[in-house]
């Protein structure tokens, strides 16, 4: 037997050995690779877990809008004659939106102010009426004074008469007669006087409730008049105006919108997977910028639209300076606040409620732990289980090590 084949028959027996080894040899090492390896430290962050208490949120997409949307109506049937704005137009108080067409209008107006002039004129001859039959009553009312003091003195002479023999006492008698009857004469203009004044007073009332309803009349129609020319009421943008000239309306009919851009709501819309979560008076808060600003749910619209469901935000400081029509907005609807839980900074090593892999550092490695999530909002995340209070965890991203039990720490 040569060398050769001494060599052959040995290397046969030790081969399964030898693979045997590599096998070994290539497991370890993906077993390495699998449980262990190496992360700068200055690529990671890592957070304290501290217990204390956190609001439960729910995140939503809003955008501002302004609190308050007035709607102009014509105060007349008409139609539109100008268009001065339209809608994304900016508008300042007073300013005039449209026209409608007042030509009826300034004919009904031309009636009623000679319907007026009417009306006052008949109330002047009443006036003069009554003054020229006061004046007469009251000058027969003079004259039968003066006849009663021409009677009087008469009776007095025919008595004296009679008393010497003078006169015949029918002659006193016919004197006292003539003064009874003058008087009586007296009282009846006195009472014509009384008459006419009651008279004149009664026609005096109805007519002036006639002129007052009149007049009543003449301003509406002049305030119609100036409504005609539809103004904002106040600065703000215009969100809708019927801006087909030519077009019919009718009195009372809404003809334009205009919001007011000096206080603002937001309108912010969430998936329906929480519609039994959010209810109308939660507190909430809009993150702005650097500054977050405080409100509520106002009102939860019921319909759901492609998966999404719509509710209006109202907030603490409407009148803010950095809100602007169409802002977009990240809303935060707090709807419980959990005491004495593990919390840790929010993070996407950590995103949303549920059981979650998390890094807890011990030493120079990082220990994988499965931990469970309760409670989140933008800034903190609560856990129930697998986080203890003190444990250094990573918090930022661990996609690239997420299927290792264990990292390696390195400076």
């Amino acid at each position: 037997m040569t060398s050769r084949h001494i060599w052959q028959q040995r290397f046969r027996k030790i081969l399964p050995l030898l693979v045997i080894i590599a096998i070994v040899i290539i497991g370890i090492s993906l077993l390495r690779d699998v449980l262990t390896a190496d992360v700068k430290r200055s690529r990671i962050k890592v957070a304290a877990a501290r217990l204390g208490s956190i609001e439960n949120t729910l995140t939503a997409n809003g955008t501002v809008v302004p609190e308050y949307e007035h709607h102009l109506t014509t105060p007349i049937s008409s139609r539109i004659d100008t268009v001065f704005y339209r809608p994304g137009d900016q508008i300042q108080a007073g300013d005039r939106i449209l026209a409608l067409n007042k030509e009826k209008l300034l004919q009904e107006l031309t009636r009623q102010e000679e319907t007026l002039a009417m009306a006052q004129n008949h109330r002047s001859q009443l006036r003069l009426e009554f003054q020229q039959q006061q004046y007469t009553l009251q000058t027969e009312l003079q004259i039968k004074l003066l006849m009663i003091q021409a009677l009087e003195f008469r009776l007095e002479q025919q008595r004296q008469l009679s008393t010497i023999g003078a006169a015949l006492p029918a002659s006193v008698q016919e004197a006292e007669l003539n003064l009874q009857i003058a008087r009586l004469q007296l009282q009846q203009i006195e009472h014509q006087l009384d008459i006419r004044l009651a008279t004149f007073q009664t026609d005096s009332i109805a007519q002036n409730l006639e002129i007052g309803i009149q007049e009543s009349q003449l301003v509406d129609l002049q305030n119609q008049l100036y409504q005609a020319a539809v103004r904002s009421p106040w600065d703000g943008i215009v969100t809708w105006v019927q801006d087909e000239m030519g077009t019919s309306v009718q009195a009372g009919e809404i003809i334009a919108r205009v919001a007011d851009l000096t206080r603002y709501q937001v309108e912010a819309r969430i998936s329906d997977v929480h519609a039994e979560r959010l209810q109308v008076g939660q507190p909430l808060w809009i993150s702005l910028n650097t500054e977050n600003i405080a409100g509520t749910v106002r009102g939860v619209q019921p319909m759901v639209q492609n998966g999404v469901i719509t509710f209006i935000a109202s907030l603490d400081r409407a009148d803010h300076p950095q809100l602007r029509p169409n802002q977009r907005v990240e809303v935060s609807v707090v709807t419980g606040v959990v005491d004495n839980i593990i919390q840790l900074p929010n993070g996407s090593y950590a995103n949303g409620l549920g059981m979650h892999w998390i890094f807890v550092v011990d030493g120079d490695r990082a220990i994988r732990r499965q931990a469970q999530v309760v409670a989140a909002n933008l800034d903190y995340v609560g856990f129930s289980s697998g986080v203890e209070e003190g444990d250094q965890v990573i918090i930022s991203s661990t996609d690239k090590f997420q299927s290792r039990k264990s990292v390696r720490l390195t400076d």
